[in-house]
């Protein structure tokens, strides 16, 4: 999801400190910096939780009753290691059905 920060310095050198401090809070991805006079704009993505689960951890994924380490997804169709990173049709296996 991308999210935008409006930073203010009353002047370069104290807006050039806000920025920094601002991005070295951030565990994410910055898309863009722009600035004008003293405002500065950061575009910025953050990772939803749920793109940080395994496979495993779907309600879709289905290792078929056997001790191996490769599954499959019922939505995806598609065979899946247990600690492959979430797809798009993730659905997390602690929500109600």
């Amino acid at each position: 999801m991308l999210k935008v920060k409006f930073v203010q310095g009353k002047d370069i050198q104290t807006l050039e400190n806000n920025v920094n401090e601002f991005l070295a809070s951030l565990s994410s991805d910055v898309k863009d910096i722009k600035h004008e006079g003293d405002t500065a704009m950061i575009l910025y993505e953050i990772a939803e939780a749920w793109k940080n689960r395994m496979c495993c951890e779907c309600q879709y994924w289905d290792d078929g009753g056997e001790t191996g380490v490769t599954g499959i997804c019922h939505e995806c169709g598609q065979r899946r290691r247990f600690n492959y990173k979430a797809c798009d049709c993730f659905k997390d296996v602690r929500e109600a059905r």
